[in-house]
């Protein structure tokens, strides 16, 4: 087993986003309605701002200027970290022309090759001796607890199968290989 703490430094800031809550931005409203360009505008100067890590997209509705009025953006930021944001109109200031949003990161997943490389550099310095490669899912949530299925092939060509289960929610995570040698046979595709 592969102690905790291994970190993933590509990821770990990256993933930092879901523990933030009450961030917020606010924006003009025309016709009392902030536009989608300028949702998306500001929802991505207000992430980058409480993350420190640039949003490369983002698609956020137009919102009506209601308080409590909801709304849902999905977006991926720079470390190819796949987000759904969900957000909430906390005052709507028709004088100043402003409203004012609450949002949090509600979901995220992240590239499998991030942990497939992190896990091998683990195991190969826990074990002392050289792999050919580890891989995982493409594409994995990021939540504590989560469980996915990655293969682990030797220098000398055996596979074994492995569990990596996130710890939390910055890049921690276990891995376990199955020591009873090989990977099981994949009947979902036959």
């Amino acid at each position: 087993m592969i102690s905790r703490r291994t970190v993933i430094l590509a990821a770990a800031s990256a993933l930092a986003t879901l523990t933030l809550a009450g961030c917020s931005f606010s924006c003009s409203i025309g016709e009392k309605t902030a536009s989608s360009s300028e949702m998306n505008s500001q929802l991505t100067d207000s992430y980058e701002q409480r993350t420190g890590i640039p949003l490369t997209s983002v698609d956020c509705p137009e919102v009506k200027a209601e308080v409590g009025e909801q709304f849902s953006c999905t977006g991926t930021n720079e470390r190819d970290i796949d987000l759904d944001i969900d957000g909430k109109v906390t005052s709507a200031d028709e004088p100043d022309d402003k409203i004012k949003f609450r949002w949090n990161v509600v979901r995220a997943t992240a590239p499998g090759e991030l942990y497939s490389t992190a896990a091998r550099k683990s195991l190969e310095r826990q074990s002392g001796r050289p792999l050919k490669s580890v891989t995982c899912p493409d594409r994995i949530p990021i939540r504590e607890g989560a469980e996915v299925h990655c293969t682990v092939e030797t220098a000398d060509g055996e596979q074994l199968s492995a569990t990596l289960t996130l710890t939390d929610l910055d890049g921690g995570f276990r891995i376990n290989v199955d020591q009873s040698g090989s990977v099981p046979a994949d009947t979902s595709g036959a």
